[in-house]
């Protein structure tokens, strides 16, 4: 282990010579007391009702709140160019995006912009810890980089990436940072922004995910595969599909990993790396997939397990544990990289294309629809604890919808 801990130390000083790594101090010991423990101020916000893309490391998206029963926009915030970043919400309530126009604002529950950050175009989603510093990446000048911000809105350090990314970062139990890049690579920062380590798995818009035993699941749209890598960075097996994987993988709570891809379906992969089941939509699935928690109220789509999955043929799908649709609802237009958000109720959240925010219940009826300005293509709705749906349209507004 001395061994190792010298050269890993020998690479960052070069590494650092040549200007790859911020010049920080290291603050391992300092920054991340009771490291890999829930209580630890660099794990993921155990506080926040939506910490990061997704809500949680196995992204299940599954909230505890209950969200609206009937939809009305509360407030809209102007970005003036697209939001695809899926909002953040933080323990006070506080909602942090990105957008097109090359801000990344901290927005306060009544609407009203707390501050911005100047930090290039941003396609992703941000993150946090549970002290409140968030992570985001967006492209600065051609460069793209891993940003990490205090709750103020300054600088806390930046890490340079090879190429843009539409990938978002997941942060784990022990404060590791995973982030894929269309340089063909999945990175693992140290949460002082000191590079661990980064992999091969080609051209990566999907989002990692993380089971409990700390294996990161990432799909590439490059190898067609869906990768299991170990929390060393060694690639533990790759599940082939028909085409490329641009969905992010979700964990279901005995390990399955389900994903989406081009091929139109969405597959469900044992923790092994083979084939579970696989369900044929009648579109390409580039949104990701939710896992529900279940809920006594209802009907086969309500029980615990089920996955909810939207399809560029417009549908969002609900799929029983063993592969077998429960129910489909047709939205008027297709649904893109927007993912289905679920409260404690299991109901689905989800944006169209065709501008829409659509409320469905677990029994696959409309419960709500809210129009935005434009459509919704990337950003996924997000839930606050009072059960405000927050979401980015490409008209260029963050919506805040509620009672």
């Amino acid at each position: 282990m001395r061994g190792e801990a010298r050269s890993y130390a020998a690479a960052s000083l070069t590494l650092l010579a040549i200007g790859c790594l911020p010049k920080l101090p290291n603050p391992a010991v300092e920054e991340c007391p009771q490291a890999g423990t829930a209580e630890s101020p660099c794990a993921p916000s155990a506080s926040a009702p939506s910490p990061m893309f997704r809500r949680d490391t196995r992204h299940t998206a599954q909230s505890t709140a209950l969200g609206p029963s009937v939809g009305r926009v509360k407030w809209t915030v102007d970005a003036g160019r697209a939001i695809h970043s899926t909002p953040a919400v933080a323990t006070d309530g506080t909602v942090y995006f990105g957008s097109h126009d090359r801000l990344f604002r901290a927005v306060t529950p009544d609407g009203s912009v707390s501050w911005t950050f100047t930090n290039g175009e941003s396609h992703t989603s941000a993150a946090i810890r549970n002290d409140g510093v968030i992570y985001t990446a967006s492209e600065e000048f051609g460069s793209l980089y891993l940003y990490a911000l205090n709750p103020t809105g300054t600088l806390r350090w930046k890490a340079a990436i090879g190429e843009k990314t539409h990938a978002s970062p997941t942060i784990s139990r022990t404060g590791t940072i995973y982030l894929c890049s269309h340089d063909r690579n999945l990175y693992a920062f140290e949460p002082d922004g000191k590079l661990r380590w980064k992999t091969v798995v080609g051209e990566c818009h999907s989002s990692a995910a993380i089971g409990v035993d700390d294996t990161i699941y990432v799909g590439s749209e490059e190898t067609n595969r869906l990768y299991a890598v170990q929390a060393d960075g060694t690639i533990a097996w790759g599940f082939p599909v028909d085409a490329s994987i641009e969905s992010s993988p979700a964990l279901g709570s005995d390990g399955t990993i389900f994903v989406g891809a081009n091929d139109g379906r969405l597959y469900a992969v044992n923790p092994d790396g083979t084939l579970k089941w696989s369900f044929e939509t009648g579109g390409k699935v580039v949104s990701s997939p939710a896992v529900s928690a279940g809920w006594d109220g209802g009907l086969v789509g309500c029980a615990p397990g089920v996955v909810f999955v939207g399809s560029r043929d417009g549908k969002l799908y609900a799929i029983s544990p063993s592969g077998t649709k429960a129910w489909d609802y047709q939205t008027d237009a297709g649904i893109s990289y927007s993912s289905p958000s679920l409260d404690r109720e299991a109901t689905t959240y989800v944006g169209s294309l065709d501008g829409n925010v659509y409320a469905i219940d677990c029994n696959g009826s409309l419960k709500w629809k809210v129009a935005t300005g434009g459509p919704i293509s990337n950003s996924s709705p997000a839930l606050s604890d009072d059960g405000t749906i927050y979401v980015g349209s490409d008209d260029g507004r963050l919506y805040a919808i509620g009672e």
